[in-house]
C-alpha cells in the first residue's frame, strides 16, 4: 500500500519510496519480509503518528531487526505508549454505602470511586493479594509471599498513596519486643514482635480491620526498606510482622525504626490517597485538585520490549504507564533518544548489551530506579561501549526507597555523562565493575531519606579497578535530620579515580571511602558539607579483629563474605594482571598476613592528595566537624599529603553564585598544580 498524504497512517521508508500501513503489527511483519529478502535496504525509518499506542505494538525481537539494516522508529507529535486503563472524570462514581462508612464525615465528600468490573477486569487483572515492597522486604522467604508487580493509580497525571498513617510522614517503634528468625537459611521464619505507641493503638481502634493493614517502613538500618502484612494487638500495643525484617528491627542510640500503616480506608484522608478493594475490584480515592482523569496500571508489560535486537533507534516517544519497568532491553547498537518516560512502578530502563546509547530522555515518577544498564566483560576487560548522556532522571524510587539509582551500570566499560539526576530519597547514581566513567553530571537533591548512604555510591568490590568519578557536581544532599555523604565508597570498594569533583552542601559527609584499596582521590572540592573527608579502615580492623561483629564477619571467610566476591573474578590470570598487577598480588584468605599490603583488607596503594575542604558545618552524627579524618592504616599503607581546610567560605575563595573557587582563591598557591573544575561543562548540554 503506498500514499503520500494520510498523516493517521505509520510511513515506512526506505530506498526512497514511501509505504503506509494501518497499525504496527503490520509494519513490523512488512520489515521482517524485507529483512528476510536478498535486498534489504541499509536503512528503514517508521514514522509513527500521533496518538496513544498499547504496549503490544513495540514488542521487538532478533526477527525484527539486521546488522545490514538500520531500522529508525521515531515519533511525529506526541506519541504515547501505554498500558492498563484510563477513566475520565465524568465515568467517576461515589463511594458505595459499605464503604462510605469507613470514610470519615470529613473525607467522604471528596472521595470517588471506580469500578474495575465495568471495565471487563477481573480479580485475576487487580490481584487477590497485596505485593511486597521496599528493596529489603523479605516476602521471598515465605511459603505465601506474593510476588509480581505492583498496580499504580494516578489522578491528574501523579502518584497516588495508598490509604495511610500517618499522612506523608513515619512513625516510631516504641520498642522491639522480638527480633524474629533471622537466620536466611529459615523458610517461614517468625516475623518478631514490635510495641507501637498509645496514640498509634488508638489511632488504630477506629480501623474496621486492622488485620488486613500492612506495615512499611526501616526496621533494622536507614537503607534498608521493606513491607509486610500485620497482626495487632490494639489493647497490648503489639503489631505482629508476617515478614521478619531484612537484618532484624533494632533500636539503638543512632537509630529508632520507623514506619507507616498502609493499605487502611479508614485512613483515606487526604488528597492524593487510593484503596483498592481486592474482592470487589473497586478503588476509592481522593483526587488531586483539578484532576479530568485517572489511570490504573496493573499489566507488568514493558511499554517497548527489544529482545536481541541490533541496530534499531526509537526516537521521541511518550511511555507512560506499566506495572512493570517502561523499557526492557538486550542486544546492541541500540540507541534509545528523546524518550518521556513517567509514571512507571518499577523502572524506566532495564538494558543489556553492548552499543546501547540511552540520550535527552526526561525520566520521572517511576517506582524504583531510572536507568539499569549491564554490559561488557570483566574477565576480558572487553568495553560495553554503552553510553548514557543527557538524560533528565528526576522524583524517581517513589515506592522502593533504597538502592534504586537513577543510574546504575555493572559491568565493564560504560560511559555516563551530562546527566541531571534529583530528588530522590537514597541513592543517585552507581557504577560497578571496571574501567567505567561518570563525568560532567550534576546530581542535586539526593538521599533525602537516610544518614549511611552516598548520592554517588558503589561497594563490596575489592576487585574493581579502573573506574573514574570526575567532574561531577554534587550539591544539595540530605535533608533535615538526614546526613548522608555525597560520594561514598563502601565497604572495601576499590579501584575508583575521583577528580575534579564538587561536593557542595552536603548535610553529612562530603566524601567517605569505607575502607577500600588502590584510590587515586585528588583534586576535589568539599565545600560547606557537615563534615569533610573520611577514609576509614573498617575492613582492614574487622579483620584484625578490632571493629564491629558485622566487619568482622565480611571480612573473614564465609559466605557472603568479601572474600567470596573476590574469587568471582580471575584477577590473577596473566591478562588481567598485567593490566593491575597491583590487583593480581591480593592474597588468598588463607594466605593473608592481616599487616602485609597485599592482604586485601589492608587500605593499601591509594593516593589522596591535593583535595580541598572549605568549612564544616558540624552536623554530622558520628563524625561532628571534621575537616579530615584519615585513619592510621590508611597513612601506613598509603599516599596522603597535601590535602587543606580552609574554616570559612571566603577564606576558602568560594564564589557561592558561580559555585567556583575564585582566581585569587588561596588554593591554587597552597596546592601547586590545581586544576581549576570546568563548572560551565557540567550538567545537561
Amino acid at each position: 500500500m503506498c500514499s503520500a498524504e494520510n498523516k493517521s497512517m505509520i510511513s515506512v521508508k526506505y530506498n526512497k519510496m514511501t509505504f503506509e500501513y494501518s497499525d504496527m503489527k503490520t509494519v513490523r511483519a512488512e520489515i521482517r519480509k524485507l529483512l528476510a529478502s536478498d535486498n534489504k535496504p541499509s536503512e528503514i525509518i517508521v514514522n509513527v503518528p500521533a496518538g496513544t499506542y498499547s504496549s503490544a505494538d513495540f514488542v521487538f525481537t532478533a526477527e525484527d531487526c539486521s546488522e545490514d539494516t538500520k531500522i529508525i522508529y521515531q515519533a511525529e507529535g506526541e506519541v504515547i505508549v501505554t498500558a492498563g486503563i484510563q477513566v475520565s472524570k465524568d465515568q467517576w462514581k461515589d463511594p458505595d454505602e459499605k464503604m462510605s462508612a469507613r470514610f470519615s464525615p470529613e473525607a467522604l465528600p471528596h472521595i470517588k470511586m471506580i469500578s474495575l468490573s465495568d471495565f471487563g477486569m477481573t480479580q485475576d487483572d487487580w490481584g487477590k493479594y497485596e505485593v511486597a515492597i521496599g528493596t529489603s522486604n523479605t516476602s521471598k522467604r515465605y511459603d505465601d509471599g506474593v510476588q509480581g508487580c505492583n498496580n499504580g493509580f494516578f489522578t491528574g497525571g501523579k502518584r497516588m498513596t495508598k490509604a495511610r498513617y500517618p499522612n506523608g510522614e513515619y512513625d516510631f517503634l516504641e520498642d522491639v519486643l522480638e527480633q524474629g528468625e533471622l537466620d536466611k537459611n529459615v523458610r517461614n521464619p517468625y516475623g518478631g514482635s514490635y510495641r507501637i505507641s498509645r496514640r498509634t493503638a488508638e489511632r488504630i481502634k477506629k480501623w474496621a480491620d486492622p488485620n488486613k493493614a500492612w506495615m512499611y517502613g526501616y526496621f533494622a538500618h536507614d537503607w534498608a526498606d521493606g513491607s509486610t502484612p500485620v497482626e495487632i494487638d490494639i489493647y497490648n500495643r503489639i503489631v505482629y510482622p508476617k515478614y521478619v525484617a531484612w537484618g532484624g528491627a533494632n533500636i539503638d542510640k543512632h537509630f529508632t525504626p520507623f514506619f507507616c500503616f498502609y493499605n487502611v480506608p479508614e485512613e483515606l484522608d487526604s488528597e492524593g490517597e487510593w484503596y483498592l478493594d481486592r474482592e470487589t475490584g473497586n478503588i476509592y480515592f481522593w483526587a488531586f485538585d483539578g484532576s479530568e482523569n485517572a489511570e490504573f496500571y496493573y499489566k507488568a508489560d514493558s511499554l517497548l520490549d527489544c529482545k536481541n535486537v541490533v541496530n534499531m533507534e526509537f526516537r521521541g516517544f511518550t511511555l507512560i504507564g506499566t506495572a512493570g519497568a517502561a523499557i526492557t532491553a538486550t542486544g546492541k547498537n541500540l540507541i534509545l533518544d528523546k524518550l518521556v518516560i513517567k509514571n512507571i512502578e518499577e523502572w524506566a530502563i532495564i538494558a543489556q548489551g553492548t552499543d546501547i546509547t540511552i540520550s535527552n530522555c526526561d525520566i520521572s515518577h517511576t517506582g524504583k530506579g531510572g536507568i539499569n544498564v549491564k554490559g561488557g566483560d570483566r574477565a576480558t576487560l572487553t568495553h560495553s561501549n554503552n553510553r548514557i548522556t543527557n538524560n533528565y532522571i528526576h522524583n524517581f524510587a517513589e515506592v522502593f526507597k533504597t538502592y534504586q539509582g537513577g543510574i546504575v551500570a555493572n559491568g565493564c566499560g560504560h560511559k555516563i555523562d551530562h546527566n541531571e539526576v534529583c530528588y530522590a530519597p537514597h541513592a543517585a547514581m552507581s557504577m560497578g565493575g571496571d574501567e567505567n566513567i561518570a563525568e560532567y553530571n550534576y546530581i542535586h537533591h539526593a538521599v533525602m531519606l537516610s544518614k549511611d548512604a552516598g548520592t554517588i555510591y558503589c561497594g563490596g568490590q575489592w576487585t574493581s579497578r579502573g573506574s573514574v568519578w570526575r567532574y561531577n557536581l554534587i550539591s544539595d544532599i540530605g535533608d533535615e535530620g538526614w546526613f548522608p555523604s555525597g560520594i561514598y565508597f563502601d565497604d572495601g570498594m576499590s579501584g575508583q579515580t575521583a577528580y575534579g569533583n564538587i561536593v557542595l552542601n552536603v548535610r553529612g559527609l562530603g566524601f567517605l571511602c569505607g575502607g577500600g584499596r588502590e584510590h587515586t582521590i585528588i583534586n576535589n572540592l568539599i565545600v560547606n558539607c557537615g563534615s569533610g573527608f573520611v577514609y576509614d579502615s573498617r575492613m582492614y580492623d574487622g579483620f584484625n579483629g578490632q571493629n564491629s561483629f558485622w566487619e568482622r564477619a565480611v571480612s573473614h571467610d564465609g559466605p557472603g563474605s568479601m572474600w567470596s566476591t573476590l574469587r568471582d573474578v580471575p584477577y590473577k590470570d596473566e591478562f588481567l594482571a598485567s593490566k593491575y598487577p597491583l590487583r593480581a598480588k591480593m592474597t588468598s584468605f588463607a594466605e593473608s598476613d592481616p599487616k602485609s599490603p597485599d592482604c586485601p583488607c589492608t587500605p593499601a596503594y591509594s593516593r589522596v592528595a591535593g583535595n580541598v575542604v572549605i568549612k564544616v558545618n558540624y552536623t554530622h552524627e558520628y563524625d561532628p566537624g571534621l575537616a579530615y579524618k584519615i585513619d592510621d592504616p590508611v597513612y601506613e599503607y598509603s599516599t596522603v599529603e597535601n590535602n587543606v581546610f580552609y574554616e570559612t567560605l571566603e577564606e576558602g575563595g568560594w564564589d557561592e553564585v558561580n559555585r567556583v573557587l575564585r582566581d585569587d582563591s588561596p588554593v591554587y598557591k597552597d596546592i601547586p598544580g590545581f586544576e581549576r573544575i570546568p563548572i560551565e561543562e557540567i550538567g545537561r548540554k
